[in-house]
């Protein structure tokens, strides 16, 4: 980050703390990182988030926080991740090349030494003796420089393999929610792109599922943020189990999942999500420890179709305008968007 001054650097600083501590928020690196972007005031986005969680004096609990920091800071750790792996895998290379000049080298040498005895043998200039004792010592170092040649490459090939997976373990943490174990924002976001193009490409529906739990406040007021996390990951075990293929489960933000159903259309769509509301009737949440039952989950359900042309920040308002029509309408309902204004500029 560039700063004008120190002082401006102080400012925001200590204004992180401020809000930190206002706000109970655990003083973690994490939650301070995102106190201090949003006072710098150079992220629109995350301050927009922010500004509308205090506009509705949500909670910010650690959840939210995580997730905030999962969507907005994620992407650069996951740079720094693979320019650190791509860095090792240069070096690993470097050392790979080396080993096999070093044993070029050494074949080299053994050629050179083979022709001087082959000479020596038809001149007859050195005891026979001596050269097929010269002749097994190199044999033997040849034999140890190949055996330490394929030791290496095998180490280096080891080395190389694990930093493949570890780049593969940062990349879907990135693209994972922390707390529920599902897709998060940055990949619901990223798929919804490439849905989108494919939809446009082959003349396919795709539809969107926008997912809220009813009366999730109550968990957290009346049992505590550990309950209402076991909520989130219920509802997410559920989402996955009703979908299938190419169907991507995410959550979206707080409480609300989003579902992408590539090749559906909307009736069909509306019936898988009739079929999620379903499966959450008589559901209930009971505490581990003591058995309590902590009540039952319900779930509101709006579903809009991608139009051609729609840009896709209006197709997620269409479906998130849906779900705000169940929850108006009474909640654990679904409710369809059959209506649009399309936005003539490119999705």
């Amino acid at each position: 980050m560039n700063f004008e001054t120190l002082g401006e650097a102080t400012n925001y600083a200590e204004h992180a703390l401020a809000s930190l501590r206002g706000l109970s928020t655990a003083p973690t690196p994490q939650h301070f990182a995102i106190w201090y972007e949003y006072h710098r005031g150079q992220n629109r986005e995350l301050n927009r988030v922010i500004d509308i969680l205090l506009a509705n004096r949500s909670e910010l609990s650690e959840a939210v926080m995580d997730e905030i920091y999962e969507r907005f800071f994620a992407t650069t750790l996951e740079h720094k991740a693979v320019r650190e792996t791509s860095r090792r895998v240069q070096e690993t290379l470097k050392a790979v090349v080396g080993h096999i000049n070093e044993a070029q080298g050494g074949a080299g040498r053994f050629n050179e030494t083979l022709s001087d005895i082959s000479g020596k043998l038809q001149k007859r200039s050195s005891p026979f003796e001596e050269l097929v004792e010269r002749l097994t010592a190199e044999m033997a170092e040849m034999t140890r420089h190949a055996e330490l040649l394929d030791l290496r490459l095998t180490q280096s090939s080891v080395t190389i393999e694990q930093l493949r997976g570890h780049l593969e373990t940062v990349r879907k943490d990135a693209m994972t929610d922390g707390l529920t174990g599902i897709a998060n924002r940055k990949m619901f976001d990223l798929s919804l792109r490439e849905c989108a193009t494919q939809a446009l490409d082959e003349g396919t529906p795709l539809s969107l599922l926008m997912l809220d739990i009813d009366h999730f406040k109550a968990f957290n007021d009346n049992w505590g943020h550990d309950t209402g996390d076991d909520v989130l990951r219920l509802v997410a075990r559920m989402l996955i189990r009703n979908t299938k293929g190419q169907d991507l489960a995410a959550r979206f933000g707080g409480e609300e999942f989003a579902i992408l159903l590539p090749h559906t259309g909307l009736d069909d769509a509306t019936t898988v999500a009739e079929g999620i509301r379903r499966a959450f009737v008589g559901r209930r949440i009971v505490k581990k420890d003591t058995g309590a039952s902590v009540g039952a989950i319900a779930v509101s359900i709006g579903v809009a179709q991608y139009q051609p042309g729609e840009a896709l920040g209006e197709f997620v308002r269409r479906a998130d305008g849906a779900l705000y029509r169940a929850k108006h309408a009474g909640r654990d309902r679904v409710w369809a968007a059959h209506t649009i204004a399309v936005d003539q500029h490119s999705a």
